[in-house]
């Protein structure tokens, strides 16, 4: 084989070696952002769980002072 050859083969090896090496960076950052967009998801929900037991407290705040309210008025 010339060196010129052998250039060109030793560079298209690195190059292909290059290009493997991206699809797998490139797999990897895909499963990454598939776990943040679950991680969002489940931080989403977490919120809204959050939201309705601050309803409710505030519901049940609302009924206790309305019966002390009551009773101190009665």
């Amino acid at each position: 084989m010339s060196t010129l050859s052998n250039n060109h083969y030793n560079q298209c090896i690195e190059c292909k070696k290059k290009n493997n090496q991206i699809e797998e960076y490139d797999k990897i950052i895909s499963n990454l952002r598939a776990k943040v967009i679950s991680a969002q998801d489940e931080l989403l929900l977490a919120q809204k769980e959050i939201i309705e037991y601050q309803r409710l407290l505030n519901l049940k705040r609302i009924n206790y002072i309305n019966s002390v309210s009551q009773l101190n008025g009665n």
